[in-house]
């Protein structure tokens, strides 16, 4: 369960269904509106596609207006495809040694 806390986590209000259930996988098809863009011009999201967990689920009717909506946390530890990293991505090092500070704090308040 604690995979599932640190996991990607979307809130969602849809139309409702009352197949759906907690538990339940479901397969989430957003369009690309972000600035980064693959080089495949791909049209959904890199992230925020796939399969996801519905962890937790509220159906809300409103029988007045006639509409059934959900409201739905869902969670996926994993992505469809690697995502793009350099190839240089190493930590800087500093030009200069580190510096040693020293402080005596028994006179600190006296």
């Amino acid at each position: 369960m604690a995979m599932l806390e640190s996991a990607l986590q979307l809130s969602l209000d849809v139309v409702g269904n009352t197949i759906v259930s907690a538990g339940d996988i479901i397969e989430l098809k957003i369009p690309n509106t972000g600035a980064y863009k693959s080089t495949d011009n791909e049209t959904l999201d890199v992230l925020y596609n796939g399969n996801f967990l519905i962890r937790s689920l509220r159906h809300d009717f409103d029988i007045q207006n006639d509409k059934h909506r959900m409201s739905m946390n869902v969670t996926k530890d994993s992505m469809n495809k690697n995502l793009a990293a350099p190839t240089n991505n190493t930590e800087p090092k500093s030009e200069n040694p580190p510096q040693t500070i020293s402080e005596n704090w028994d006179d600190i308040g006296r």
